[in-house]
């Protein structure tokens, strides 16, 4: 299932509450990465303090990045600013978002492997902040449903004589059924019971289209029960 470019925008209000939204994945990263750190420090593990502090760190950036676009929501109050061009480097923006999201995977012993190809873009004109959101909540939600000891993978290509670059998440969780994959990115949807036990809000895969529809892209999802999901988002590549 594939869900293209289309004008929905995110009203301003909106776009502040789903960014309040968003805190919770950067905040559980720094908590279980603090774990990490009081147990290396009572056990005198000192060489794993700087890895430990490096994830903390990118949580930390991540938490940072939240805040001031919705100190940039409440004082502006307008779509216009809600979107933001610059020069970014796309690989960088999941490198990092895997970093902060590190003790997560550690805490389920979950390993993530990641590929980008030679031809992946080192800049593009977008919005980082954005890219930031959508990855850690497409990420998040693969640790959340994956089982212990499973694995991840990113892998990041391009399409179109690279007009267009991908960014390809593929998971060993439970799957999504069909008939659930039609309302998957819905506002306020959860699918399963599991979902509201998780504090699932049934808002990240709802933004998660709304901000790729903003910046020009398009979301795809592949699922099948008892396997796994990949969803494959594709994103322009404009020049810088």
């Amino acid at each position: 299932m594939e869900t293209c470019n289309t004008t929905e925008a995110i009203r301003p209000v909106e776009g502040i509450f789903n960014l309040i939204h968003e805190i919770g994945t950067p905040v559980n990263g720094i908590i279980s990465a603090s774990r990490f750190l009081k147990d290396a420090i009572d056990s005198n593990d000192f060489a794993s303090i700087p890895s430990i502090m490096s994830i903390i760190k990118a949580a930390e950036e991540n938490l940072l990045d939240i805040f001031l676009r919705a100190k940039m929501c409440i004082l502006e109050n307008t779509d216009e600013y809600l979107f933001v061009q610059k020069d970014f480097n796309p690989g960088s923006v999941v490198q990092k978002v895997l970093k902060s999201l590190e003790a997560l995977m550690l805490t389920k012993s979950i390993t993530c492997n990641t590929s980008l190809s030679a031809d992946f873009p080192t800049t593009t004109k977008g919005d980082p902040t954005y890219l930031t959101q959508i990855m850690n909540n497409l990420i998040s939600n693969a640790i959340n449903y994956s089982p212990k000891g499973s694995k991840l993978s990113v892998a990041g290509f391009t399409m179109e004589n690279a007009k267009l670059y991908c960014i390809a998440l593929t998971d060993e969780g439970p799957g999504i059924p069909k008939e659930k994959q039609i309302t998957i990115f819905d506002k306020y949807k959860r699918n399963t019971i599991e979902e509201m036990n998780l504090g699932n809000m049934g808002l990240g895969l709802h933004t998660v289209k709304q901000l790729i529809n903003l910046m020009g892209g398009c979301i795809k999802l592949d699922s099948t029960i008892r396997k796994g999901s990949r969803f494959t988002i594709t994103l322009p590549i404009k020049n810088a």
